[in-house]
């Protein structure tokens, strides 16, 4: 099953050793500009980080949260998730360090995603949520064949100002 190979890419499950890379890539203020401080912080990327471990051990496995790393020379440039519930939806997430955003990246590794989410789990609909404000994400969602729900997420409440959240929905099968 793993690690998912692409062509630039390889998607692993974390290591205790990327500690280091993981907290550097979380720590930019750009990535961090549609999360709450708190949520970026060492502190709360190391947790992060155990808890994925953590899903690893699970048994059946439902949550995966892979390492995106350049097969190149092995850096550590973000992380890409499925999280799967027992009707076969699934939640979706990626994130990306600053220094590796506008090339292609993200796209390569979640396709990877999906692709592995419906041959290997045999997930059928995979949910995602982002701000409103996060046309990033928003962007890569639609490339990726998502569609925007007419019914919006729940308002996230941070940084003195409510943030509208965008709800989308792919269908695999």
């Amino acid at each position: 099953m793993l690690p998912l190979r692409t062509v630039r890419l390889l998607l692993r499950d974390f290591q205790a050793d990327d500690a280091s890379a993981y907290l550097r890539l979380r720590e930019g203020a750009q990535f961090g500009r549609y999360y709450p401080a708190q949520e970026c912080d060492h502190a709360a990327s190391q947790q992060l980080l155990v808890r994925f471990i953590g899903w690893q051990h699970e048994q059946p496995r439902r949550q995966w949260q892979l390492a995106i790393t350049r097969a190149a020379d092995g850096a550590l440039i973000g992380s890409c998730g499925v999280r799967v519930q027992p009707d076969g939806s699934a939640s979706f997430g990626c994130e990306l360090g600053e220094a590796w955003w506008g090339q292609g990246y993200a796209r390569e590794a979640a396709q990877a995603l999906l692709d592995f989410a419906r041959d290997q789990l045999g997930v059928q609909v995979l949910d995602a949520e982002t701000l409103l404000a996060n046309t990033a994400a928003q962007q890569l969602a639609l490339q990726l064949g998502f569609v925007a729900l007419p019914e919006a997420g729940a308002a996230r409440e941070f940084n003195g100002q409510s943030w509208p959240v965008l709800r989308l929905r792919k269908t695999l099968y």
